[in-house]
């Protein structure tokens, strides 16, 4: 006579493992699905658009020409008013496009058309 055994006895180790390997599985998945969409705090585009244009104006040789090239940097005095989502955008187009002129610390003319171009499509 042959020895049966019940469904949920050769079912029941399987079933765990599988339970257990779908669970991570999808968690791999929902945390890759964060990452992709970015899942932390919105970027800065004021803070990074600032530091580019800082680190520009930081390879020039002569002291004086890096303190007046920082010095016509374009700041928002209040933290606050840098975080609206109209100054976000508006930093994001110089954040984007800004290309370093080394032997001026500034953005190249094309730079500044293709940030000034974005700013303007902005209020489309």
């Amino acid at each position: 006579m042959l020895a049966t055994t019940r469904t949920a006895d050769r079912e029941q180790a399987c079933t765990r493992y599988h339970t257990i390997v779908t669970a991570w599985l999808l968690l791999v998945l929902a945390c890759g699905a964060l990452a992709a969409c970015g899942g932390g705090k919105p970027a800065n585009h004021y803070r990074k658009a600032i530091g580019k244009q800082e680190q520009c104006c930081g390879r020039l040789a002569d002291e004086n020409a890096r303190a007046t090239c920082t010095a016509r940097i374009v700041k928002v005095d209040d933290p606050e008013v840098a975080q609206t989502a109209e100054n976000q955008a508006t930093f994001h187009c110089v954040e984007k496009h800004f290309a370093c002129d080394p032997s001026t610390g500034a953005a190249t003319k094309e730079s500044s058309q293709k940030a000034l171009d974005c700013i303007a499509d902005l209020g489309q």
